[in-house]
């Protein structure tokens, strides 16, 4: 008995060695020449953070989405920033540099990174909002969580993600070091083609923690989510509606995909309008 033990044992171990040596020489696949996965000329300045500043005492801190990088704001950040609003749109730690550095970060970091954002916004501003996309929504919720702010726009919070694999990460980061999402035509050059698996870990580790603070948030809140994004589930902005306690706005698209607040490949006249809308909406409840 004791002995079937053993080998059970020294199995486990040199299944372990081996899946660890398999995920540690494992390449990232892709396809663009311009892809940032494997950037080793420094961050494009396309991809990095900007600053665009105005009069009227009113900041917006903008924060993208995982794998992503400022650029996927810039649409946004432009609509706002003619209508006299200071914008800073920050880059978050292992954006738009390569997959190692990237693979290095932790929720943590990109959490500190949106709240030293804030804390210099409010230094050039009277009064600040946050908007945040996908995980950037987790962290600019997070940050009311902890913080005071004047007010946040929460879009595509992945509060319920569809893929389930997002719960078998523990195991999944032991044999697999990438996954492949890919980018549309309007993103190559600056969002990551892979996500590494320890990094999916990492917004599995925080989408946890933005759940167990919502109900701590007392800001004004807009939750935007649409109906047919392909990554979250309709019903994160259902829930976060529930568990925020304030008076908070919540809009439902009915054609655009996950990143509302870009254009995607191949989108619809109706896609465009209801992307202006989103726009207008915003302004709306930033002003008032």
């Amino acid at each position: 008995m004791k002995r079937w033990i053993y080998c059970l044992v020294l199995v486990l171990i040199t299944a372990f060695i081996v899946l660890n040596l398999k995920t540690n020489f494992e390449k990232p696949k892709f396809i663009y020449e311009d892809s940032p996965d494997l950037n080793s000329k420094g961050i494009d300045v396309s991809n990095n953070n900007f600053f665009i500043n105005n009069s009227n005492g009113l900041g917006v801190l903008l924060v993208h989405g995982l794998g992503a990088s400022p650029y996927q704001t810039t649409e946004l950040a432009s609509f706002l920033a003619e209508k006299n609003i200071t914008v800073y749109s920050i880059r978050l730690s292992g954006h738009g540099t390569n997959l190692t550095d990237f693979e290095s970060k932790k929720w943590t970091d990109w959490y500190k990174d949106t709240e030293d954002g804030y804390s210099y916004l409010k230094t050039q501003t009277k009064k600040a909002y946050i908007i945040g996309i996908s995980s950037g929504a987790l962290l600019a919720l997070s940050l009311a969580e902890k913080k005071e702010v004047d007010g946040l726009v929460a879009i595509a919070a992945p509060l319920y993600l569809k893929d389930w694999r997002i719960n078998l990460l523990p195991i999944i980061q032991l044999y697999q070091r990438y996954r492949y999402f890919g980018v549309d035509s309007t993103q190559i050059g600056h969002a990551y083609e892979n996500i590494p698996t320890k990094t999916l870990y990492q917004l599995r580790s925080l989408v946890w923690s933005t759940i167990e603070g919502l109900s701590k948030i007392t800001e004004p809140v807009m939750i935007v989510q649409s109906t047919k994004d392909k990554l979250v589930y309709p019903k994160s902005a259902e829930y976060a509606f529930k568990e925020i306690n304030t008076t908070n706005e919540k809009i439902l698209m009915t054609s655009i995909n996950h990143a509302v607040i870009r254009a995607y490949e191949n989108e619809s006249e109706s896609d465009k309008i209801e992307r202006q809308k989103v726009f207008n909406e915003i302004y709306n409840f930033i002003i008032q």
